[in-house]
């Protein structure tokens, strides 16, 4: 009877589990690059859409640019002298609701 387990070390001496390692290691990274690239066509075909860091940095910088805007326009409003703004403290706030609740 032969025994099987020496086929691959008579056949490459002492490489045998190097070369048989980097084979199956060759094979698992072709199968996850063509399992890969089958993901993406079925998360496209089903409609998923993927995140897209770019477009979401471009989003977030329109965002601030139109704070700035509207931030802008508020402190020429500000400064043009036709809004006045007064601080007052939360207790005179509340006396005054408790006024204007009194008259109503």
């Amino acid at each position: 009877m032969k025994d099987i387990r020496n086929i691959p070390t008579k056949l490459l001496g002492n490489r045998a589990p190097i070369v048989i390692s980097l084979v199956l290691a060759a094979l698992l990274g072709i199968v996850l690059w063509e399992g890969g690239q089958h993901l993406s066509v079925k998360a496209e075909a089903a409609g998923l859409l993927l995140p897209d860091p770019a477009a979401q940095r471009i989003a977030i910088l329109k965002a601030q640019q139109e704070t700035n805007v509207k931030l802008d326009e508020l402190l020429r409003f500000l400064k043009s002298g036709k809004l006045k703004v007064i601080i007052t403290s939360e207790k005179d706030t509340a006396d005054e609701q408790k006024k204007s609740k009194s008259k109503k």
